[in-house]
């Protein structure tokens, strides 16, 4: 994964060995993951980039995958379009909502169905590119005349002050306290955000609390910031989560349209070779 590292470059985790859990069954990363990349955990660890190449010159998708799809959809279908229209229909909880029965019948992994509506598939290429371009800190996928994320409705009430032990959160208020600091407005469904069990709030302000949560492999990680510093990056954080949960009910009647039209037969689609499966020779 670090060779095929670049500015172009995205990876997409999900699961493929392990049954999923409510959220996403797609996330999406402009660095590079480390194998628990999808949900914090064990059985996380299906990891695939777009490009095959650092240079972004190469996708990894199946040879005349796109082409066939162009062929069908009356339109020219590049790599990042493809990725965009994967990722709006599993980029939020509307697939995993959707399919909740299917998904937790056994582990395996997730058939992204494939309209031949040119209108619709455009339509989710759209949301998906706007999913992608948050959900990668607004690194990726940046629209035309934008510099940065739209900031969220959340503001810091009261500043934190030293290195914070502990938050809470108060869903009557929709204030989230950290240490001496005060967040708000955050919404019981950013606050209950989550990845297959992994809380990604919670999570993310458990890594930086003053005794860290998790594991600690090397004496270095005893090494802690004395200081809170990570206002600007919380506060982004729940803009993205925010951003995501009011996006998930276009996505799910996207989704419903698209299950509503005339698909393309996975048969009728090119499959990878043993050769294209393999990494790309440096």
């Amino acid at each position: 994964m670090w060779r095929v590292r670049g500015v172009r470059q995205v990876f997409l985790t999900t699961l493929t060995s392990t049954k999923f859990g409510r959220g996403p069954v797609l996330t999406v990363t402009p660095y590079v993951p480390d194998l628990d990349h999808f949900r914090g955990s064990y059985g996380a660890k299906n990891v695939m980039p777009l490009y095959r190449d650092g240079d972004g010159q190469t996708p990894n998708i199946t040879d005349g995958l796109l082409e066939s799809l162009g062929e069908r959809l009356g339109v020219k279908v590049i790599a990042e379009d493809f990725l965009a229209y994967t990722y709006a229909l599993g980029g939020t909880a509307a697939f995993g909502e959707r399919f909740a029965e299917e998904l937790a019948e056994g582990a395996g992994p997730v058939h992204i169905p494939v309209t031949t509506d040119a209108d619709l598939f455009q339509q989710a290429v759209e949301l998906g590119r706007d999913l992608l371009w948050w959900h990668t800190w607004g690194e990726r996928f940046v629209p035309s005349g934008q510099a940065h994320l739209p900031t969220g409705s959340a503001q810091e009430i009261i500043p934190v002050e030293g290195m914070p032990d502990k938050f809470a959160y108060d869903s009557t208020s929709q204030h989230l306290t950290v240490g001496t600091g005060v967040f708000g407005p955050v919404s019981p469904e950013v606050w209950e955000f989550e990845v297959s069990g992994l809380q990604v709030l919670r999570s993310w302000l458990g890594y930086r609390m003053k005794d860290r949560k998790g594991k600690k492999s090397s004496p270095l990680e005893d090494i802690r910031p004395t200081q809170w510093t990570q206002t600007d990056e919380l506060l982004r954080l729940i803009a993205i989560l925010d951003y995501t949960v009011q996006v998930t009910p276009t996505a799910a009647k996207l989704l419903d349209d698209i299950l509503a039209s005339p698909l393309i037969p996975a048969t009728d689609l090119p499959t990878p070779t043993p050769a294209q499966r393999k990494p790309l020779r440096s």
